[in-house]
């Protein structure tokens, strides 16, 4: 038992390293003008499935009710769009809101306007101070910069999701509440014209 303690925490500090090592090589490529587009018809109804099915046993573990909220019908769940970045996007905020809440619920919502297609991570964790929440997308921030940290994170997860929002052409914000919870909310057209390749 106290063998597989062990494999247990290499195991996890070894993804925490890799997780580390793969978002300084994004925000690398991002602030070097080398992160490319690659647009295709994507399924968003079909991502949003793949993502809550990803990340239910998380929630679970932790007592959480991971709810999806998809408004979109048959025919307008195909937009055109980087399928790669936008589930980066999503994996990040929703692993985000499992890490930060404690009980309660993560409800992930997708709708849509006349000109962009709209998603919604909404928790019930711990919030975001406010003098906090106009820096939280800036790269290294984090809510909790205390000097012994609750939570663990390089601070990148959310600069790089800004970043891939704007790519895509759209933007990103969050509304918090100090112990009530926070939702993040972004925005990408669906109606692009964006075809094949294109680099940033």
């Amino acid at each position: 038992s106290e063998r597989e303690l062990y494999i247990n925490i290499i195991n996890q500090s070894a993804d925490r390293l890799m997780k580390t090592i793969n978002d300084i090589v994004e925000i690398s490529q991002i602030q070097a003008g080398q992160m490319k587009l690659f647009i295709t018809e994507t399924n968003i109804s079909r991502l949003a499935i793949e993502l809550f099915n990803r990340f239910k046993p998380d929630a679970e573990i932790k007592g959480l009710s991971l709810i999806l909220k998809n408004t979109l019908t048959d025919i307008d769940c195909n937009i055109k769009t980087d399928y790669n970045k936008l589930n980066s996007v999503l994996a990040s905020l929703i692993n985000n809101a499992i890490k930060f809440t404690k009980e309660g619920s993560i409800e992930f919502g997708i709708l849509t306007n006349t000109d962009y297609m709209e998603f919604s991570i909404k928790d019930t964790g711990i919030g975001i101070p406010e003098a906090k929440r106009k820096t939280i997308f800036e790269k290294f921030m984090q809510a909790d910069v205390s000097k012994i940290r609750q939570f663990e994170g390089t601070g990148l997860g959310l600069s790089i999701a800004k970043a891939y929002v704007e790519m895509l052409g759209g933007e990103i914000w969050v509304e918090s509440e100090e112990r009530k919870g926070s939702t993040f909310n972004f925005t990408i057209p669906y109606n692009s014209e964006l075809k094949g390749e294109k680099t940033f």
